[in-house]
């Protein structure tokens, strides 16, 4: 069973980071399986793309799987990651050198350079997938068994610091989301030319563990394929400034060992008894040095792109879109009501009224010690149910299918509570605005996602405030429901 079959949202975050590493774990043993397929020029790519994602999802959600990930298996992985990139480096660059080929941009006397590039090239390309196959291959069946076992178990201790130990996956996705993409934005504001090579790299870094972060909530949250999207294409120019750079640090060094060859050419020449004794090859310099113009090109032209499309504010438009992710997210964590604030609103916000809604129907199982709730969240997309167990220790929300909740809601009489959602974000905090279908009752819960001491009320929802009512058990929703 892969993530996409898997409610994550509402798992424990430690489970769900556990669910999405396992994947990634088969997807990687699935790649590097199709290597031995010399006509499967993608198996490499995909190995390599799914030890990124593991490596990426394990130092994203560390917190939750420290137990289970010691220092030393974490070094292990990350030197088997390494040990890839010069077998994928070298094919992109014998990609890109055969498209130049092929549309035929050097001239008869620049061509041997090529041919002496991507002799050498193909060459490192051969001995990087002997090592894949061989060392690396070994090396990753013995570390995905160990993994395996250590992330298929774990143990969940009983704390009264429930707020750490029982999050749910969306609230600390939220919460990675939104930092991620300051990161981003960060690095992208520090980037004003092409020679700004290091805050590009950083953020294609930071693109790349975005994108990643999302990929595995495609399916619940259907804003993600459209940010999804977005990230893929700022991702791909980054990693061909990213290329450029590479294959120009390939053609400097080349140069001057060209350069050293044709000189011992000519030396053997000038010192031959005979003209038949030595021969000049052809020079590879002006090849070379002809490539190395039109990667100069290649990097400029890219980082025109970057600059027309995500410089200078014109990405705004996609960080507003994945902050909105974020807001969502921390808004459907299930137990919503622990370590939120909640509001009294007078009425229903205007920026509210103008966003979608989300119907939400909560009903309460019999019983005082232990709260028992189910939760059915109808969305475009489709609806979600959950049960949320809530005792002096904390809580735990686990997803459920639509006839377990269908045969559980008639226990619920009496003690049930609909309402629609409006999830509004504001800087660093998510907004669920709640408008009670039953009476003239509105309520804003407000879950901070970096600081709470610094949440604030936003000037959109100011005039509709009554007061703060977190404090006040009588406008929880268990008291509500009836």
């Amino acid at each position: 069973m892969t993530t996409a079959t898997h409610d994550l949202l509402g798992r424990p975050a430690e489970e769900a980071a556990r669910l999405i590493a396992l994947d990634h774990l088969d997807a990687a043993a699935e790649g590097l399986r199709r290597l031995a397929d010399p006509d499967d020029a993608e198996a490499l790519h995909d190995f390599r793309v799914a030890l990124r994602r593991l490596r990426s999802s394990l130092r994203a959600y560390r917190p939750y799987l420290r137990r289970s990930l010691p220092k030393k298996l974490r070094r292990q992985l990350r030197e088997l990651a390494a040990a890839t990139t010069v077998g994928r480096d070298t094919e992109v660059q014998l990609e890109w050198l055969a498209k130049t080929a092929h549309k035929k941009k050097l001239n008869p006397r620049q061509r041997p350079g090529l041919r002496w590039l991507v002799d050498r090239l193909e060459q490192r390309r051969q001995d990087a997938y002997r090592h894949i196959r061989g060392q690396v291959a070994a090396e990753f069946a013995h570390l995905r068994r160990r993994l395996t076992r250590r992330l298929s178990v774990y143990q969940a201790p009983v704390r009264r610091d429930h707020a750490t130990a029982l999050r749910s996956f969306a609230q600390v996705t939220a919460e990675l989301v939104h930092t991620h993409v300051a990161d981003l934005e960060d690095h992208l504001q520090h980037v004003r030319s092409p020679a700004d090579e290091t805050e590009a790299h950083q953020a294609r870094i930071s693109a790349k563990r975005l994108r990643y972060l999302l990929e595995p909530l495609r399916a619940q949250v259907p804003a993600c394929a459209a940010a999804i999207a977005h990230m893929k294409q700022l991702q791909e120019v980054l990693g061909d400034l990213h290329d450029a750079v590479v294959l120009a640090d390939q053609i400097r060094p080349a140069v001057e060992e060209a350069a050293a060859e044709r000189a011992r050419q000519v030396h053997d020449l000038a010192v031959a008894d005979s003209p038949t004794d030595a021969r000049t090859g052809s020079d590879a310099r002006p090849g070379l040095l002809a490539l190395a113009r039109l990667v100069k090109q290649r990097r400029d032209k890219r980082f025109g792109d970057l600059e027309a499309h995500f410089l200078a504010g014109r990405g705004d438009a996609l960080f507003a879109e994945l902050r909105q992710i974020a807001y969502r997210l921390a808004a459907s964590g299930g137990d919503d009501e622990t370590g939120a604030r909640i509001y009294l609103l007078r009425a229903l916000p205007e920026r509210a009224a103008a966003a979608e809604p989300v119907e939400i129907e909560v009903g309460f199982l019999p019983g005082q010690t232990i709260e028992e709730q189910v939760r059915r969240v109808s969305e475009p997309a489709g609806e979600r149910c959950q049960r949320i167990v809530r005792a002096r220790d904390g809580a735990v929300v686990e997803p459920i299918e639509s006839p377990v909740f269908r045969a559980l809601w008639p226990l619920t009489a009496g003690r049930r509570v609909r309402f629609q959602s409006y999830a509004i974000g504001q800087d660093a905090a998510s907004w669920d605005i709640r408008k009670l279908r039953d009476r003239e009752l509105c309520l804003a819960v407000a879950r901070p996602l970096v600081d709470a001491a610094a949440l604030e009320v936003p000037d959109w929802l100011a005039p509709y405030l009554v007061r703060e009512v977190t404090e006040e058990p009588e406008l929880r929703l268990r008291a509500l429901a009836h």
